[in-house]
């Protein structure tokens, strides 16, 4: 059966898992957000290849500009940057960002690039899996891919855990892909 694919830069998706809710990004998650983007532990972990800043962020100001920059970004249909909100706690966690490109593992089939940012208190191996697992199994309602890929440094044990279990493996450098540490999972 083939699946619907509607268009997220026309409506932007939100997906619910039991702990979080997973909307766009908005201006108003920027004092929430500092706390992730200010905090040391949680920017250790942060993807920032290919990116204009390393997202160590200080002041609200610097925050507001990047949500900024982020909206601007979705209405290029560059990516989508996802909010993620503690459902319980009212707050926002962190940030998923997500694209797709071509020729990753060497091949020309469409890729989902995973950009997972949490502040420190949420880097468990429970929210990790819950997040993982909601972009492997939904995100393909909204983008068409045959694989996923998403970085976790060598200090980032958790993330490296829980991408196993999902079945992802290390993705080595190639000609095509030319990042470090990163970690792949084809479709079936």
């Amino acid at each position: 059966m083939k699946i619907e694919i509607s268009d997220p830069y026309v409506t932007c998706p939100v997906f619910e898992t039991k702990q979080f809710r997973l909307r766009q990004v908005q201006l108003e998650d920027a004092e929430d957000l500092l706390g992730c983007y200010s905090d040391p532990e949680a920017s250790l972990l942060f993807n920032s290849d290919n990116c204009r800043s390393d997202f160590r962020l200080n002041t609200l100001k610097d925050m507001q500009d990047i949500i900024g920059a982020w909206l601007g970004e979705y209405e290029k249909r560059a990516y989508i940057r996802f909010s993620v909100v503690d459902k319980l706690a009212g707050t926002t966690a962190g940030t998923i960002e997500f694209f797709c490109r071509r020729g990753v593992d060497g091949d020309e089939q469409s890729t989902g690039v995973l950009r997972l940012d949490l502040a420190s208190r949420y880097e468990t191996e429970e929210n990790l899996c819950e997040l993982i697992s909601l972009a492997g199994e939904r995100f393909r309602e909204w983008f068409e891919f045959s694989g996923m890929v998403t970085k976790a440094v060598p200090q980032a044990e958790r993330r490296i855990r829980v991408l196993r279990q999902e079945g992802y493996h290390r993705l080595e450098l190639n000609g095509n892909f030319g990042y470090t540490d990163y970690y792949l999972k084809r479709s079936n």
